[in-house]
Protein backbone atom coordinates (compact mmCIF):
# COMPACT_ATOMS: atom_id res chain seq x y z
CA UNK A 1 0.00 0.00 0.00
CA UNK A 2 1.14 3.29 -0.87
CA UNK A 3 1.32 6.30 1.38
CA UNK A 4 -0.32 9.08 -0.72
CA UNK A 5 1.38 11.83 0.01
CA UNK A 6 4.79 9.76 -0.84
CA UNK A 7 4.57 7.96 -3.74
CA UNK A 8 8.04 7.82 -4.63
CA UNK A 9 8.36 5.57 -0.98
CA UNK A 10 8.21 1.57 0.08
CA UNK A 11 4.57 0.44 -0.04
CA UNK A 12 3.57 0.46 4.01
CA UNK A 13 4.06 -3.41 4.26
CA UNK A 14 7.58 -3.84 2.77
CA UNK A 15 10.32 -5.52 4.60
CA UNK A 16 13.49 -3.57 4.91
CA UNK A 17 16.35 -5.00 7.61
CA UNK A 18 14.28 -7.61 9.60
CA UNK A 19 11.58 -4.95 9.97
CA UNK A 20 8.30 -3.82 8.32
CA UNK A 21 7.33 -0.71 7.35
CA UNK A 22 4.02 0.83 9.38
CA UNK A 23 4.94 4.59 7.88
CA UNK A 24 6.35 7.31 6.34
CA UNK A 25 7.56 9.78 8.63
CA UNK A 26 8.83 12.16 5.85
CA UNK A 27 11.01 12.91 3.20
CA UNK A 28 14.11 15.23 1.73
CA UNK A 29 15.72 15.32 -1.28
CA UNK A 30 18.24 13.00 -0.10
CA UNK A 31 16.41 10.33 2.05
CA UNK A 32 13.19 8.75 2.85
CA UNK A 33 12.64 8.17 6.83
CA UNK A 34 10.11 5.34 8.23
CA UNK A 35 8.47 4.38 11.10
CA UNK A 36 9.20 0.23 10.90
CA UNK A 37 8.68 -2.67 13.81
CA UNK A 38 10.21 -6.00 14.31
CA UNK A 39 7.55 -8.45 14.89
CA UNK A 40 10.29 -11.04 16.36
CA UNK A 41 11.70 -8.75 18.91
CA UNK A 42 8.90 -6.24 18.90
CA UNK A 43 10.66 -3.19 18.88
CA UNK A 44 9.83 0.07 16.73
CA UNK A 45 12.48 1.82 14.66
CA UNK A 46 13.24 4.64 12.32
CA UNK A 47 15.02 3.83 9.14
CA UNK A 48 16.46 6.76 6.53
CA UNK A 49 17.00 5.14 3.38
CA UNK A 50 18.88 6.96 0.58
CA UNK A 51 16.84 8.31 -2.39
CA UNK A 52 17.20 11.53 -4.34
CA UNK A 53 13.66 11.84 -5.53
CA UNK A 54 14.30 13.57 -8.62
CA UNK A 55 16.98 11.43 -9.47
CA UNK A 56 15.98 7.80 -9.20
CA UNK A 57 12.74 5.53 -9.58
CA UNK A 58 11.71 2.02 -8.34
CA UNK A 59 11.80 -1.56 -9.45
CA UNK A 60 10.13 -3.11 -6.62
CA UNK A 61 12.09 -2.23 -3.58
CA UNK A 62 15.23 -1.80 -5.91
CA UNK A 63 16.81 1.77 -6.41
CA UNK A 64 17.07 3.26 -10.15
CA UNK A 65 19.40 5.87 -10.78
CA UNK A 66 18.47 8.02 -13.32
CA UNK A 67 20.38 8.32 -16.37
CA UNK A 68 20.99 11.52 -16.40
CA UNK A 69 23.50 10.84 -13.50
CA UNK A 70 26.71 8.46 -13.62
CA UNK A 71 26.92 5.69 -12.08
CA UNK A 72 30.55 6.24 -10.23
CA UNK A 73 28.76 10.15 -9.24
CA UNK A 74 25.92 7.65 -7.68
CA UNK A 75 28.17 5.59 -5.80
CA UNK A 76 30.04 8.28 -4.20
CA UNK A 77 26.83 9.82 -2.96
CA UNK A 78 25.74 6.79 -1.62
CA UNK A 79 29.32 6.09 0.11
CA UNK A 80 28.97 9.53 1.69
CA UNK A 81 25.78 8.15 3.51
CA UNK A 82 27.25 5.53 4.21
CA UNK A 83 30.07 7.40 5.87
CA UNK A 84 27.35 9.29 7.65
CA UNK A 85 25.44 6.15 9.15
CA UNK A 86 29.10 4.29 9.76
CA UNK A 87 28.98 7.64 12.18
CA UNK A 88 26.31 7.45 13.61
CA UNK A 89 26.40 4.14 14.70
CA UNK A 90 29.94 4.18 15.56
CA UNK A 91 31.45 7.45 16.58
CA UNK A 92 28.25 9.22 18.09
CA UNK A 93 27.03 8.58 21.43
CA UNK A 94 25.12 11.01 23.11
CA UNK A 95 21.70 11.70 25.05
CA UNK A 96 20.72 14.72 22.35
CA UNK A 97 21.71 12.55 19.10
CA UNK A 98 19.68 10.18 17.60
CA UNK A 99 21.19 6.76 18.47
CA UNK A 100 21.72 4.29 15.35
CA UNK A 101 21.63 0.76 15.00
CA UNK A 102 22.58 -0.52 12.37
CA UNK A 103 22.95 0.29 8.54
CA UNK A 104 22.55 -1.88 5.25
CA UNK A 105 23.68 -1.93 1.59
CA UNK A 106 20.72 -3.13 -0.50
CA UNK A 107 18.30 -2.66 -3.21
CA UNK A 108 20.93 -0.66 -4.77
CA UNK A 109 20.67 2.12 -1.84
CA UNK A 110 21.55 2.12 1.60
CA UNK A 111 19.38 2.26 4.93
CA UNK A 112 20.34 3.23 8.64
CA UNK A 113 18.29 1.97 11.01
CA UNK A 114 18.22 4.26 14.34
CA UNK A 115 15.96 4.51 17.47
CA UNK A 116 12.16 5.51 16.97
CA UNK A 117 11.90 8.67 19.57
CA UNK A 118 8.26 10.21 19.70
CA UNK A 119 7.83 13.44 19.76
CA UNK A 120 7.73 16.64 17.82
CA UNK A 121 9.62 18.53 15.65
CA UNK A 122 11.57 22.00 16.78
CA UNK A 123 8.93 23.57 14.04
CA UNK A 124 5.95 21.64 15.44
CA UNK A 125 7.29 23.16 18.97
CA UNK A 126 7.32 26.68 17.78
CA UNK A 127 4.21 26.70 16.04
CA UNK A 128 2.57 25.26 18.48
CA UNK A 129 3.97 28.32 20.82
CA UNK A 130 1.06 31.41 20.67
CA UNK A 131 4.30 33.87 20.28
CA UNK A 132 8.28 33.21 19.51
CA UNK A 133 9.54 32.05 22.99
CA UNK A 134 11.89 34.84 24.91
CA UNK A 135 15.40 33.80 25.71
CA UNK A 136 14.72 32.31 29.04
CA UNK A 137 12.03 29.99 27.40
CA UNK A 138 14.80 28.94 24.90
CA UNK A 139 18.23 28.64 26.47
CA UNK A 140 17.53 25.85 28.55
CA UNK A 141 16.81 24.27 25.19
CA UNK A 142 19.30 25.45 22.53
CA UNK A 143 22.15 24.89 25.22
CA UNK A 144 21.26 21.27 24.84
CA UNK A 145 21.76 21.48 21.19
CA UNK A 146 24.58 23.21 21.08
CA UNK A 147 25.65 20.36 23.39
CA UNK A 148 25.03 17.80 20.97
CA UNK A 149 26.30 19.81 17.91
CA UNK A 150 29.28 20.22 19.94
CA UNK A 151 29.65 16.15 20.78
CA UNK A 152 28.92 16.22 16.31
CA UNK A 153 32.11 18.25 16.15
CA UNK A 154 34.70 16.81 18.59
CA UNK A 155 33.81 13.33 16.38
CA UNK A 156 35.27 14.93 13.42
CA UNK A 157 32.19 15.27 11.59
CA UNK A 158 29.54 18.21 11.01
CA UNK A 159 25.56 17.69 10.82
CA UNK A 160 25.33 20.04 7.35
CA UNK A 161 21.40 19.92 7.67
CA UNK A 162 20.62 21.50 10.98
CA UNK A 163 16.88 23.25 10.52
CA UNK A 164 14.00 22.96 12.57
CA UNK A 165 12.54 20.09 11.29
CA UNK A 166 15.60 17.86 12.26
CA UNK A 167 15.83 18.40 15.28
CA UNK A 168 13.18 16.76 17.56
CA UNK A 169 11.33 17.74 20.95
CA UNK A 170 10.58 15.19 23.25
CA UNK A 171 7.85 14.91 25.04
CA UNK A 172 9.65 15.62 28.03
CA UNK A 173 10.98 18.79 26.52
CA UNK A 174 14.98 17.44 25.71
CA UNK A 175 16.11 17.96 22.15
CA UNK A 176 17.31 15.13 19.83
CA UNK A 177 19.65 16.00 16.28
CA UNK A 178 18.07 14.19 13.38
CA UNK A 179 18.91 13.32 9.65
CA UNK A 180 22.18 14.72 9.27
CA UNK A 181 23.03 16.22 5.93
CA UNK A 182 25.74 14.70 4.28
CA UNK A 183 24.61 12.26 1.20
CA UNK A 184 24.00 15.82 -0.26
CA UNK A 185 27.71 16.23 -0.51
CA UNK A 186 28.33 13.25 -3.03
CA UNK A 187 25.66 14.16 -6.01
CA UNK A 188 26.21 16.22 -9.31
CA UNK A 189 27.51 19.28 -7.97
CA UNK A 190 25.26 21.20 -9.85
CA UNK A 191 21.85 19.67 -8.90
CA UNK A 192 23.45 19.33 -4.82
CA UNK A 193 23.82 23.31 -5.09
CA UNK A 194 20.54 23.92 -6.51
CA UNK A 195 19.11 22.00 -3.48
CA UNK A 196 20.77 23.53 -1.15
CA UNK A 197 20.19 27.39 -2.80
CA UNK A 198 16.61 26.25 -2.03
CA UNK A 199 17.35 26.22 2.24
CA UNK A 200 17.50 29.47 4.27
CA UNK A 201 19.29 27.39 7.03
CA UNK A 202 22.02 26.80 4.66
CA UNK A 203 25.00 29.06 4.57
CA UNK A 204 26.54 30.16 1.21
CA UNK A 205 29.64 27.73 1.27
CA UNK A 206 26.75 24.99 0.74
CA UNK A 207 25.57 26.23 -2.57
CA UNK A 208 29.16 26.91 -3.39
CA UNK A 209 30.00 24.58 -6.33
CA UNK A 210 33.53 25.80 -6.55
CA UNK A 211 34.50 26.19 -3.14
CA UNK A 212 33.43 22.99 -1.49
CA UNK A 213 35.76 22.67 0.81
CA UNK A 214 35.24 25.80 2.85
CA UNK A 215 33.06 23.40 5.01
CA UNK A 216 34.00 23.48 8.60
CA UNK A 217 32.35 24.27 12.05
CA UNK A 218 31.30 27.37 11.15
CA UNK A 219 29.05 25.83 8.79
CA UNK A 220 26.73 24.20 11.40
CA UNK A 221 27.12 27.77 13.15
CA UNK A 222 25.50 29.45 10.96
CA UNK A 223 22.78 26.91 10.28
CA UNK A 224 22.16 27.30 14.35
CA UNK A 225 22.09 30.84 14.01
CA UNK A 226 19.07 30.51 11.45
CA UNK A 227 17.03 28.21 13.42
CA UNK A 228 17.93 30.74 16.19
CA UNK A 229 16.54 33.21 14.35
CA UNK A 230 13.51 31.40 13.01
CA UNK A 231 12.81 30.50 16.67
CA UNK A 232 12.33 34.52 17.67
CA UNK A 233 10.95 35.78 14.22
CA UNK A 234 8.61 33.05 13.51
CA UNK A 235 10.51 33.01 10.01
CA UNK A 236 14.33 32.20 8.75
CA UNK A 237 16.20 34.24 7.49
CA UNK A 238 16.80 35.15 3.46
CA UNK A 239 18.24 32.47 2.15
CA UNK A 240 22.32 33.15 2.10
CA UNK A 241 22.40 32.61 -1.88
CA UNK A 242 20.04 35.93 -2.61
CA UNK A 243 22.05 37.61 0.38
CA UNK A 244 25.29 36.95 -1.85
CA UNK A 245 23.29 37.73 -5.61
CA UNK A 246 22.55 40.97 -3.97
CA UNK A 247 25.57 42.43 -2.54
CA UNK A 248 27.54 43.77 -4.84
CA UNK A 249 27.84 40.55 -7.94
CA UNK A 250 27.46 42.86 -10.93
CA UNK A 251 26.42 46.21 -9.23
CA UNK A 252 23.76 44.89 -6.43
CA UNK A 253 21.70 46.82 -4.24
CA UNK A 254 23.57 45.45 -0.50
CA UNK A 255 22.59 42.95 1.53
CA UNK A 256 18.97 41.95 2.05
CA UNK A 257 19.42 40.41 5.37
CA UNK A 258 17.32 42.48 7.85
CA UNK A 259 18.84 41.74 11.48
CA UNK A 260 17.22 40.13 13.93
CA UNK A 261 16.75 43.34 16.41
CA UNK A 262 14.49 44.76 13.71
CA UNK A 263 12.61 41.71 12.50
CA UNK A 264 11.65 40.77 16.05
CA UNK A 265 8.48 41.85 17.73
CA UNK A 266 9.59 43.04 20.69
CA UNK A 267 13.38 43.31 21.24
CA UNK A 268 13.05 44.06 24.95
CA UNK A 269 12.29 40.06 25.21
CA UNK A 270 16.02 38.85 24.25
CA UNK A 271 19.62 40.76 25.65
CA UNK A 272 21.67 42.57 23.48
CA UNK A 273 24.39 39.87 23.18
CA UNK A 274 21.65 37.37 22.23
CA UNK A 275 20.44 38.97 19.21
CA UNK A 276 24.00 40.17 18.39
CA UNK A 277 25.21 36.29 18.48
CA UNK A 278 22.98 35.68 15.95
CA UNK A 279 23.50 38.22 13.75
CA UNK A 280 27.27 37.49 13.88
CA UNK A 281 26.47 33.33 13.37
CA UNK A 282 24.87 34.32 10.10
CA UNK A 283 27.51 36.00 8.78
CA UNK A 284 28.14 35.81 5.18
CA UNK A 285 32.10 35.46 5.08
CA UNK A 286 32.58 32.24 7.70
CA UNK A 287 35.45 33.79 8.82
CA UNK A 288 33.55 36.27 10.57
CA UNK A 289 31.41 33.50 12.39
CA UNK A 290 32.08 32.05 15.62
CA UNK A 291 34.34 29.34 14.51
CA UNK A 292 32.99 27.25 17.85
CA UNK A 293 30.11 26.00 19.74
CA UNK A 294 32.01 27.58 22.82
CA UNK A 295 32.41 30.89 20.98
CA UNK A 296 28.71 30.85 19.53
CA UNK A 297 28.01 30.73 23.46
CA UNK A 298 30.25 33.47 24.21
CA UNK A 299 29.04 35.71 21.36
CA UNK A 300 25.53 34.89 22.51
CA UNK A 301 26.03 35.70 26.49
CA UNK A 302 25.58 32.35 26.84
CA UNK A 303 29.42 31.66 28.44
CA UNK A 304 28.45 32.40 31.49
CA UNK A 305 25.98 30.53 34.03
CA UNK A 306 22.41 30.96 33.18
CA UNK A 307 20.52 33.68 35.54
CA UNK A 308 17.96 32.27 37.83
CA UNK A 309 14.80 34.09 37.43
CA UNK A 310 11.97 34.24 40.41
Amino acid sequence: MKDPRYPYALDIGTEVCGYRILEVLGAGGFGITYKAFNDVTHKTVAIKEFYVRDLASRSGSTVLVDTAISEGTYEYALQKFQDEAKAVVNRLSHPYVVKGENFLRWNNTCYLVMEYVEGVTLEQWLIGHAEPPDEAGLRPLFEKIFDAVDHVHDADTMHRDLTPRNIMVRPNGDPLLIDFGAAGQGLDRERSAKTVAQMRYAPPEQADIDLPARHGRYTDIYSLGAVLYRAVTGAPPVASVNRIMRMGRGGGSGDPYLPVAEAVADPGRYSVAFLNGIDQALRIDERERPQSIAALREALGWAREPVVTM
